[in-house]
């Protein structure tokens, strides 16, 4: 079986396409056209050149594939280059697959998706909570892929094309920056740290294997079809733990600030008010309700999967941890 791989240059992608070799699957990967490819070329794979938002350039690449895996997604430049190559990219590349009879689809989605500013406080998420209301007000990414996701969902009720959506956690691992932006705000090259909300919340992580495994479990597995679910390792780490655990591992003494995020919502009410002012307007991007997309107290649930698949993660959260720091390079 060969297996496409979009935005197989990125973190997820190219892991992605080391875990599916070694599974003895062939894979066709594709990468933009300035896109490092130094990992890939060491690789025996079909690399496949292209731009997700422009469907000439996506010209063959279905040929010879059984299944896809996509993953790519445009996460830098303007807004309107964002929605071409996340939201446009993924319409094409469902339309590609259907034309070419593909025999599953993987949509990699993503835990912005859900409507954050509606969900109580304490809410433990699962799949069937209600997606993004006003992507518009979440920020580009939340934008893009909320939009791209409900295109999949319509697509799903109409297309006879086995397709399964994954919403992954924050992905770690070697080959990463593993000082979150959902921890807080790194100062003074690391010798501050703000630390925003509570202490107790739980980090929705997933290591990269454990994630690519799974995908690559739903490849196969008919019972996914027309699913939707969260990847998240079943084992969890609180903020406090996990920032403790990041001190440590890369030497770090650093003074931790804990700062209430009541008081980060002030600041963003101060500066949605600054934005009225004439001559202001549009300069502050903090909004109370980007905030809380990013920093609310709540907890995902991701045992939908792991019960589907029957399957749970061979090494524990402290081993992941540890070759995701050290190790795993």
């Amino acid at each position: 079986m060969k297996v496409l791989v979009t935005g197989a240059s990125g973190f997820l992608g190219s892991r992605l396409v080391e875990v599916l070799l070694q599974k003895k699957y062939q894979v066709k990967a594709m990468v933009r056209p300035k896109s490092n490819r130094e990992f890939l070329d060491k690789m025996p794979v079909e690399v496949f050149v292209g731009d997700l938002g422009d469907k000439e350039s996506l010209r063959g690449i279905m040929d010879g594939v059984d299944m896809v895996i996509h993953a790519g997604a445009t996460t830098f430049g303007t807004f309107e280059e964002q929605k071409r190559g996340t939201i446009e990219g993924t319409k094409y590349m469902l339309d590609l697959a259907q034309q070419a009879g593909i025999k599953k689809f993987v949509h990699v989605s993503s835990l912005v998706v859900y409507d954050m500013n509606t969900i109580p406080n304490k809410s433990l998420i699962n799949e069937s909570f209600a997606l993004e209301r006003f992507p518009e007000r979440a920020g580009g990414y939340a934008y893009t892929k909320t939009l791209s996701e409900q295109y999949v969902q319509e697509f799903m009720k109409t297309s006879t094309m086995p397709i399964t959506i994954v919403r992954p956690g924050l992905v770690y691992g070697a080959r990463r920056n593993m000082f979150f932006p959902h921890l807080g705000f790194s100062a003074a090259g690391g010798k501050v740290i703000l630390r925003i909300g509570c202490e107790e919340k739980v980090l929705p992580l997933t290591y990269i294997y454990n994630t690519c495994e799974v995908m690559i479990r739903l490849l196969d597995n008919d019972k996914t079809n027309g699913k939707i679910y969260n990847i998240i390792d079943p084992k969890t780490i609180t903020y406090k733990e996990y920032l403790q655990y990041y001190l440590r591992a890369v030497r770090l003494k650093s003074i931790v600030v804990p700062v209430p995020f009541s008081l980060l919502k002030l600041m963003g009410l101060c500066f949605e008010i600054a934005n009225k002012v004439p001559g202001l307007k549009g300069k502050f991007g903090l909004t109370r309700y980007r905030l809380n997309t990013k920093f609310k107290n709540v907890r995902y649930d991701g045992s939908l999967l792991l019960k589907t698949l029957n399957w749970y993660p061979e090494l524990s959260l402290d081993e992941s941890l540890e070759r995701a720091f050290h190790k795993d390079k």
